[in-house]
């Protein structure tokens, strides 16, 4: 595979926030995700030690090459605003080759409306 997309995504507090990627091979083919695991963290900056675990899977089927990474409203209002650094690695599970699949910067804004 190229070197990782980059993406840059906004996220609001106290809000469900979801964003999928597909995944293409060299020869431009959908990326199989089929034996391999999918990890993706949200930090303030690279050396952070406070991270956030987005909740990263592959889309059925996973032949497709479709990943999607996830927050619950929950795990969202517990961010504090401004700007994060975040990545999706993949790891073939025969292999355990990791390959950084998508990176990019985050902006996560606070939400007006919340629960009463």
């Amino acid at each position: 595979m190229a070197s990782a997309y980059v993406v840059n995504l906004n996220i609001d507090t106290n809000t469900s926030f979801s964003q999928s990627f597909n995944l293409a091979n060299d020869n431009n083919a959908p990326l199989n995700l089929n034996n391999y695991n999918i990890k993706s963290q949200l930090r303030k900056h690279p050396q952070s030690t406070s991270y956030v675990n987005f909740i990263a899977t592959a889309i059925s089927p996973a032949s497709q090459g479709v990943i999607s990474i996830k927050l619950d409203p929950q795990s969202t209002n517990n961010l504090k605003p401004g700007r994060y650094m975040y990545d999706v690695i993949i790891e073939n599970v025969s292999t355990n080759e990791k390959i950084k699949v998508v990176q990019g910067s985050v902006i996560v804004s606070n939400s007006i409306t919340r629960d009463s």
